[in-house]
């Protein structure tokens, strides 16, 4: 009766340092948001041309794999660098990530940053549209310079 307790009692106290040892390794797993807040931190810390190639090769393996998490990468370093592609490709891949990712933090991360590229992208819009009024009111002023110059050399 004796082995038999404790037995019972070395059995319970390995099975409370499996569980604790799963409980610790719950913790110590980083989730998708956190690999993506890990990966923008590193990338801020690359030279250009790296950087470059950074953004071809997760091109290449968006385009291969169909990763949720990869697809969010690529969009977010469209934002924080723009030569990696164009905001309309990146919104789309952050919709797509959205509706594919299981992570529900990186559920709500992605909500947010489709809001902000969407703004970004309605700015860059207006911005557009405010240099080609600008420009066009240059113009204007360029040709009624001219038609000065023009009436004055004509009175002299």
């Amino acid at each position: 009766m004796g082995i038999k307790i404790i037995f019972a009692g070395c059995l319970i106290s390995a099975l409370a340092g499996c569980v604790h040892l799963t409980e610790a390794y719950e913790f110590s797993e980083e989730s998708d948001a956190q690999k993506l807040m890990s990966f923008a931190q590193q990338f801020t810390l690359l030279r250009p041309d790296k950087k470059v190639a950074v953004c071809k090769y997760l091109s290449q393996y968006k385009a291969l794999r169909r990763d949720p998490l990869a697809r969010v990468k690529q969009a977010y370093l469209v934002a924080i660098y723009p030569p990696c592609g164009r905001l309309e490709v990146a919104i789309a891949n952050l919709e797509q990530a959205k509706k594919k990712t299981l992570d529900h933090e990186l559920g709500i991360f992605i909500g947010y940053q489709i809001a902000v590229m969407q703004r970004i992208k309605k700015d860059k819009e207006e911005s557009v549209a405010y240099k080609n009024q600008l420009d066009a009111a240059q113009n204007k002023l360029d040709e009624i310079k001219s038609i000065e110059k023009t009436l004055n050399s004509r009175e002299n």
